[in-house]
């Protein structure tokens, strides 16, 4: 196995999460990905790595500070109230935000078709590949965003707190019904823009966690659920395996695996060279289970920083290079080049999931990544207990943001994605907006 140490104190701090706060625990739901990705990856692959007792020691020290910063903020639990009588500001909020959302995907799509590129599923299942390679050269090249872009970026952000509402809220004025429309157009915009599976994904994950928050059963139950369920099946499967096929036409998975994850199939599963659909459904299996080596294998080599914050959040760190003049166009997509070159330089694909503490580790070094996750982990259980203690939105959309970012954490950092990092700056300023709003309570 490669990580040891790193196995024991994950079980131990869910253990104690549970202990304290029930499997309904945001830390629980957390570090279980990073456990499933330790044990799955090693029993599936052979990677190319070697055990780096650093990145053992890291992940640990890690596990540590964010469980011990949670459980130093967190309240007793107790079951955020159900008969809470959300105010007329509350439920219009969430309707200005599902209507933002909606337009700000709409204003992406369009953007989109300004590029001279067509925007249909039939052009992007045909070349899929090429538009995902000229989607990565954005990411890597300073290209000037259009105020439209830049708009519906942000105003996308409000899609991602609309799914969230509509988890505490249901029924009440339509927001289920902009839920759905929201969750619809990201999809529209993760495949036709971005020709990638992961903004939908997480804007998916993200609906699950803040129902979880709210104490509802995942089970499908009713007409709607079971909808729900099912469609996501066939999403899983489609994004797994067609889409794959798509975007890496005439690839052999092994290649795939070599050169994004560095591994390859154990020989019980080597049944799956002769099947391409299963050795594409092991090669997206991977990319949830490999960041953890790749975690490893980055760590091994010179590691670029500390940027001191500035590719996690580009937004502060332009803000503050503006002030006091150091800003330039590219800032981020220099420091991007940077994090990717220690994987590039090796031969491989750079552009891969290592986990967020590959990202944290590059803006603040160990001991600053340690303190970062400890005061992470306490903003959770603050979170957490204003929102047991108000049922205000406010909070659960705060604990539900930052509960995604740390359970996806274990593949990919969140941070500094665009419609995720955009939906908790619009929280922010919609704090600032309830606290000065008159007669309207949120303490």
């Amino acid at each position: 196995m490669l990580f040891r140490v790193s196995v024991v104190v994950l079980v131990t701090c869910i253990v104690l999460a549970a202990h304290r706060d029930g499997r309904r625990s945001p830390i629980v739901i957390g570090l279980v990905p990073w456990l499933l990705a330790m044990l799955l990856g090693p029993v599936l692959f052979r990677y190319n790595v070697e055990y780096s007792v650093k990145a053992d020691v890291f992940v640990a020290v890690c596990s540590i500070a964010v469980t011990l910063g949670y459980l130093l903020v967190r309240d007793a639990p107790k079951t955020p109230p159900r008969n809470h009588r959300h105010s007329d500001l509350e439920v219009r909020i969430a309707q200005l935000l599902g209507v933002a959302g909606i337009v700000g995907c709409l204003l992406l799509l369009a953007e989109a078709r300004t590029t001279g590129v067509p925007l249909s599923f039939s052009y992007l299942l045909a070349n899929l590949g090429a538009v995902r390679d000229e989607r990565f050269r954005g990411l890597t090249t300073s290209v000037a965003q259009s105020p439209a872009a830049v708009l519906g970026s942000y105003l996308a952000g409000c899609s991602f707190l609309t799914v969230v509402a509509a988890t505490r809220l249901g029924k009440t004025g339509r927001i289920r019904e902009l839920a759905i429309a929201n969750l619809l157009l990201v999809g529209a915009v993760s495949l036709l823009v971005e020709a990638g599976r992961t903004t939908v994904v997480n804007i998916a994950l993200l609906g699950a966690v803040g129902a979880v928050a709210v104490g509802r059963r995942l089970l499908p139950t009713r007409p709607h659920a079971i909808a729900l369920t099912l469609l996501a099946t066939i999403g899983v499967w489609y994004f797994a395996v067609p889409f794959l096929a798509t975007r890496e036409r005439g690839a052999d998975p092994e290649r795939v695996l070599a050169q994004t994850q560095r591994a390859e199939l154990r020989e019980w599963v080597g049944f799956a060279r002769d099947n391409d659909s299963t050795g594409l459904a092991l090669v997206s299996i991977g990319y949830f289970t490999s960041p953890v080596a790749t975690l490893s294998f980055y760590l091994q080599r010179d590691v670029p920083g500390p940027l001191l914050g500035a590719y996690s959040y580009p937004l502060p760190a332009r803000t503050i290079a503006k002030a006091t003049g150091k800003n330039t166009p590219d800032l981020w997509l220099q420091n991007r080049l940077q994090v990717f070159a220690p994987i590039e330089q090796a031969g491989y694909f750079p552009n891969v999931w290592s986990t967020w503490l590959r990202d944290l580790r590059v803006d603040f070094g160990y001991a600053g990544t340690a303190i970062f996750l400890l005061a992470f982990g306490g903003f959770i259980a603050w979170a957490r207990n204003r929102f047991e203690s108000s049922g205000l939105l406010l909070y659960h959309y705060f604990g539900t943001l930052a509960t995604l970012t740390f359970a996806f954490g274990a593949f990919q950092n969140l941070l500094w994605s665009n419609f995720l990092s955009n939906a908790f700056y619009l929280t922010l300023v919609l704090a600032v907006v309830i606290r000065l709003w008159p007669n309207t309570a949120v303490e």
